[in-house]
């Protein structure tokens, strides 16, 4: 790759932003130690993608930069039998994950590597042996270049139902990532909340990539409580919010519990990704937070042109 940035991590770790108080820098870095100290991770992708089955967080970054550029399946919440015929049908060689979901994988050949220490270790599972591996001391991270429109390579992988998948490349995301900082007007004084995990592009880009590629913060809640979640929005000056429907309720129930003194004043990007909000919900939102509840049809629109 001529130009290191075309890349979509590298790229999010050149902006300068932080991914919950770690700068992504820092995350990107820690997968690319990891890629590097793991022998048996590196053989177990040889010709082979990988995959990601995680929740929101600085791990994600730590994922992306260790899959060393090549297509990455973003795994939904699924039963084992799901899951086993989206490893098998895209040959996924190693699945990133934490050890609170590992036991949803299907027994197969492929590595496990979890992420629960990042980014300071991780622990690959691998021909059937353990081993743990420091990530520290990160090696030298190379971020020269010029900005870029992206490679043509497949980024990401991520699939509707098991038999139904859609491939985007670094160009691709980096295109619904630029289309959706002109559309909500991010800026590196942003703070998001990533309260979605990246099951799919659109989690990936909206919630995670166009944050980052401003110089903004990006922070996350592995599990998502609703009242601890509204406290963030009011206390840590949170101005961006990536959720579901279903979250976004809760929100709004969680926002008429605690009261007025509860008010997330600086918010102004609320995205809802996946089924519609309803109406009803859309109009309690505004009354609530003073921020239009979006929906993310609109803003993913340029890879459907």
């Amino acid at each position: 790759m001529s130009n290191p940035l075309a890349l979509l991590p590298i790229a999010l770790a050149a902006r300068g932003g932080r991914i919950d108080g770690l700068p992504a820098a820092g995350a990107v870095a820690a997968g690319f130690t990891l890629l590097q100290r793991s022998a048996p991770l590196v053989r177990a992708m040889a010709g082979r993608r990988s995959a990601l089955l995680l929740p929101p967080s600085s791990a994600v970054l730590t994922a992306l930069a260790a899959s060393d550029g090549r297509g990455t399946v973003l795994l939904p919440a699924a039963d084992p039998d799901a899951l086993a015929a989206m490893l098998d049908d895209a040959n996924v060689g190693a699945v990133f994950t934490i050890s609170a979901f590992a036991s949803l994988l299907p027994l197969r050949d492929h590595a496990v590597v979890l992420l629960d220490g990042t980014p300071r270790s991780a622990v690959v599972h691998a021909g059937g042996a353990e081993s743990t591996v420091d990530l520290g001391s990160h090696f030298g991270l190379e971020l020269a270049g010029e900005e870029d429109d992206g490679s043509d390579e497949e980024c990401v992988v991520c699939y509707a139902s098991s038999r139904e998948r859609s491939r985007f490349t670094h160009r691709d995301l980096f295109t619904l990532a630029r289309f959706a900082i002109e559309a909500t007007s991010l800026s590196s004084g942003d703070h998001a909340l990533a309260l979605m995990p990246p099951a799919s592009g659109e989690a990936l880009t909206l919630a995670f990539a166009a944050p980052l590629l401003v110089g903004g913060r990006v922070s996350t809640m592995a599990s998502f409580d609703a009242d601890s979640a509204v406290r963030r929005l009011t206390e840590d000056g949170i101005t961006h919010v990536v959720a579901d429907a279903t979250q976004f309720a809760a929100l709004a129930d969680a926002l008429e519990r605690l009261g007025p003194a509860v008010s997330p004043r600086a918010l102004h990007v609320c995205l809802c990704l996946g089924a519609a909000p309803s109406a009803a919900l859309r109009d309690r939102w505004q009354v609530l937070t003073g921020a239009a509840l979006r929906v993310s049809e609109g803003i993913r629109r340029p890879l459907n042109d």
